[in-house]
């Protein structure tokens, strides 16, 4: 796997990734009004300017994505998002590694998800995370 920095050339391939990813979360919370299922790719395009965006490789193809800012010592880490058929491989875990690899003079980092997705909740306490 390799991560890297995305371009906006990337955005098509992520924003149809993240629609496929956040599926299963709207289907969670039986809410498919969802931000990350509803973003343009205009709105994309446009986060290009604001965020770094990270990529997850396998053989060529875009199997993760990450968003995150970074503002003084503090780490806004924004739609994490794995292809259903790689997760709960690293790909996730990769993604957030290398945000925190990144930003070595931050000292806080704040992701958020839902009280329901235990999965996420676990994963991201297994990191170090905090709720």
């Amino acid at each position: 796997m390799l991560i890297q920095r995305a371009s906006v050339d990337d955005a098509e391939a992520i924003l149809r990734l993240q629609k496929t990813a956040f599926m299963s979360q709207a289907v969670l919370y039986d809410n498919f009004d969802l931000p990350p299922l509803h973003q343009s790719l205009v709105a994309l395009r446009e986060e290009f300017n604001r965020t770094i965006v990270l990529k997850a490789l396998i053989q060529d193809k875009i199997v993760g994505s990450v968003r995150y800012k970074q503002i003084n010592d503090f780490v806004e880490i924004e739609r994490l998002l794995v292809d259903p058929a790689w997760q709960n491989q690293g790909v996730g875990s990769s993604l957030l590694r290398k945000v925190e690899a990144l930003t070595p003079s931050a000292c806080v980092y704040r992701l958020f998800t839902g009280n329901k997705s235990k999965k996420n909740i676990h994963i991201y306490q297994k990191l170090g995370y905090q709720i």
